[in-house]
This record gives C-alpha cells, structure tokens and sequence, in this order.
C-alpha cells in the first residue's frame, strides 16, 4: 500500500472519529486532521479537511461557527475549481445563518450568492443558498422580504426540478405572507398555488401551501374563508396521513369561529 494511500485512510478513519465524537472532543481531532492535511496538500486530502470542519459547525455557537467558516472558506479558495470542497463550505456558510442576526445573515447570504455563481450548474450549492435565503426572511420586515422571496423565485426557475430549493421558495412565500395584506396575500397565494402544481405529489410543500392558506384565510372575509377550508380539505384528502394538513385545516375552523365572534387570530410562519 502506498504511503499516500495510508495518509488517505488514516484521515478517512479520524474524521470517522470526529464525526461521532462530542463537540468538545472534536478539536484535538480536526487539529490532527489539519496537520495530515498539510503534509500533504492536495484536494482529496483537502475535502476530508473540509468534511471535518463542516461537521465541526453543526454544534459550535455563534463564534466558533464564525472561526470555522472562514477555514473552510480559505480551503476553497486554496481550491477554488473543487465543487466538494465548496458545498462543505456552503454547508458552513448556512449553518452560520442559523444563529446570526440580520446583518449577519446578510453578510453571509451574499456569500453563499457569490458562491453559488461560482458554480451555477451545482445544485447542492444553490440548494444551500436557497436555505440561507430562507433564514434571512426570518429576519427581515416586509420590504426585506418581498426582495428575498424575489432571489428565492428567481433560485427555484434556475432549477426548476428541484423540490428541495422549491420548498425553501415555498417557505419563504409563507413568510411574506404573514406581513402581507389581503391583496399581496392573495397575489402571492397563486404563485404558491402554481409552484405546488410543479411538485403534486410533495408533501412536505403541500404542508407549506396549507400554513399558507391558514394565513390566507386569517386575512379574508368569513364567507371567503368556507372557500379555504375547502381548499385545505382538499389537500387533506390528497394526504391523509398528514398531521401538518390536518392541524391546519382545524386552526382554520378555529379561526372561522373566532371571526364569527369577532376576535383576531395569529399568524402562521416557520421559525
């Protein structure tokens, strides 16, 4: 076996060990695996580098996620044609956008954006820009994100196949939503309504068309609203087995009721 060879598979083997290991115990790991990597600094060894300093950002706090992205960040751009290498610092840029407020998150999605020009073709990457999107709607008023869900749609028509980058669309549509007014509101059901038809068999886009028309009928007149829960009915026969479905077409009744009575109910929205 060769001397390269027997690198490869001692990395292989530690970042075996670090991914297993708790966040405390991963540190002395990935120093070991930064110092095989640079003895010999290549791109196989490099996307194990990679692959360990990824993993390392899905349980480090703010700060330390911080530290971490711009490691993998100069790793790609020591290897700036290697699309692996990318996705992991992809994959770091938007667990980073989980924690960040919205300057942070800004900052960090205009990352992913260059990134993901870098490699247009990548849907792995795109799919992680799309996610970073969606966390930075979280953040944002109304204006904020409407401009977002804009770079959303354009995202999703890029790939339009993609149900993963769809649903993070779709979420965001939700989002918007609930700082819309019945008119917006109602603008942006159809886009909604149209992006559910390009995936009808998914259920985990049914479900955001669902929490949406909750919102939509939150928002409308209470002979409106006997229209939405039809629609929400619907969409319940088409999955039974769905909880999500069916506890939105209950809040619905709840909120009909409440109309009736004359009180205001509250928004639906992903966190």
């Amino acid at each position: 076996m060769s001397k390269s060879k027997n690198h490869i598979e001692k990395m292989e083997e530690l970042l075996a060990d670090l991914r297993a290991r708790e966040l405390e115990e991963k540190q002395p790991i990935l120093e070991e695996l930064q110092k095989l990597y640079q003895e010999q600094p290549d791109e196989t060894t490099a996307l194990i580098y990679a692959k360990g300093l990824f993993n390392l950002t899905v349980d480090q706090n703010l700060e330390g996620c911080e530290q971490t992205v711009e490691r993998l960040a100069n790793l790609s751009s020591r290897f700036p044609a290697d699309s692996a290498i990318a996705l992991r610092y992809a994959k770091g840029l938007y667990n980073l956008t989980v924690d960040q407020n919205l300057e942070g998150r800004e900052q960090t999605v205009e990352r992913l954006a260059n990134l993901s020009s870098r490699f247009p073709a990548d849907s792995a990457i795109a799919l992680r820009y799309a996610k970073g999107l969606y966390n930075l709607t979280l953040a944002q008023d109304l204006s904020g994100r409407e401009h977002t869900v804009e770079r959303l749609a354009n995202l999703s028509s890029q790939f339009p196949a993609d149900s993963s980058i769809a649903l993070a669309y779709a979420k965001g549509l939700v989002n918007l939503s609930a700082q819309q007014d019945l008119s917006d509101r109602q603008a942006s059901e159809k886009r909604l309504s149209t992006l559910f038809s390009h995936f009808p068999d998914n259920a985990d886009i049914a479900l955001v068309y669902a929490k949406f028309l909750t919102n939509l009928g939150n928002k409308s007149e209470p002979s409106k609203c006997e229209a939405i829960a039809g629609q929400l009915e619907e969409l319940l026969n088409q999955f039974p087995e769905s909880i999500g479905i069916a506890e939105q077409a209950a809040r619905l009744q709840l909120i009909i009721g409440e109309k009736s009575e004359g009180d205001k109910a509250t928004e639906v929205a992903f966190a």
